[in-house]
């Protein structure tokens, strides 16, 4: 349909430009194809509508142009079409805010095609356009029809328009407020967004839920796996986490750490010589000399009768064993404290 011939304004359509231009908008709410034929004696300008209307046409599709135009979308489709027809004149139909729904404009056709009636299995359609224009293409706005039939075409500027629309996704640029805590499962969405947010800064220990955590948790388990571990070397152990270590020796010891408050056991033999007594140096120190001292002989190391043993001397770090008769015996010692 290539021989449309310029398209006029109505006499109603006339009234509504005047209007427009004084500030009210142009709401175009269709377009109508018809068949009809302007007689002698009538004019365009007087119509109220197509001569011989044959289909309305939903608005597809409307995109402000650069040279001050607005360009109206829309598909001719013989789907569901009983009748064909010639495609003679195309009217244009607007929102008059006194009037109601109008013929804005309309042009004719001096060479038409024929648009047959849908009887075979294709579906023949065709996008065309409209070009519309008044001072401020700011004011023109086109009731979109979903109906409308959606061409790849008018799909492709749906999504770029709606790309490039700066208010397209407003609702999705929300703020996260990290300082609001979760009280139901049901919220808003940036409300639950900020509620995970918040439970962020109490996990990481971080005032902002956009600072990263001191350490990663692989870090952590990693960190943890070889600090529970017990090390050995030769016959000591350190338990890292726990800050328990031992020595596994006839003189020896086990420092219980702080998982048992600091608790401290050690152990050892030793023999008076020379018929007096022996310091016994502990291999740990003790904060203080309040820990308890048991001394008791080895079996089988008295020729005679058992020895009486008496301690003494006592400080963190060793405490005196003494006997009161001419034996050296050997005796066994242990400590408990912290």
């Amino acid at each position: 349909m290539p021989n449309w011939n310029g398209i006029i304004l109505t006499n109603k359509g006339r009234v509504l430009q005047a209007k427009v231009e004084a500030g009210e908008t142009l709401n175009l709410t269709k377009l109508k194809l018809g068949s009809g034929i302007i007689s002698e004696g009538q004019s365009l300008e007087a119509l109220t509508d197509l001569i011989r209307p044959e289909q309305n046409l939903g608005i597809a599709a409307k995109t402000a142009m650069e040279n001050g135009f607005t360009k109206i979308e829309a598909t001719i489709t013989n789907a569901g079409l009983e009748e064909g027809y010639y495609v003679r004149e195309l009217g244009v139909f607007a929102q008059d805010p006194d009037d109601g729904e109008i013929l804005y404009a309309v042009t004719t056709d001096t060479a038409p095609d024929y648009l047959p009636a849908q009887g075979s299995a294709t579906v023949l359609s065709q996008e065309f356009a409209v070009y519309i224009t008044t001072s401020n293409v700011d004011h023109i706005e086109a009731t979109i029809d979903p109906t409308a039939l959606a061409t790849v075409g008018f799909v492709n500027l749906a999504i770029n328009t709606h790309n490039t629309d700066a208010n397209a996704h407003a609702n999705l640029a929300l703020l996260i407020n990290d300082a609001l805590a979760p009280t139901a499962d049901n919220n808003t969405l940036v409300n639950l967004l900020s509620n995970l947010a918040n439970m962020l800064t109490k996990v990481t220990g971080q005032s902002d839920w956009k600072t990263g955590p001191a350490a990663s948790i692989a870090a952590i388990l990693s960190n943890l796996q070889g600090n529970l571990a017990v090390n050995w070397d030769g016959n000591k152990f350190t338990v890292p986490a726990l800050g328990a270590s031992g020595l596994m020796a006839q003189n020896g010891y086990i420092n219980f750490g702080k998982l048992f408050g600091g608790l401290i056991v050690q152990w050892g033999t030793e023999t008076i010589i020379n018929n007096s007594g022996i310091a016994v140096t502990m291999p740990l120190a003790y904060q203080d000399a309040t820990y308890k001292i048991f001394v008791t002989h080895n079996n089988g190391t008295l020729s005679t009768s058992v020895v009486p043993l008496s301690v003494g001397y006592i400080n963190p770090t060793y405490f005196y064993v003494s006997n009161n008769v001419g034996e050296n015996p050997s005796f066994f010692w242990a400590t408990l404290g912290k």
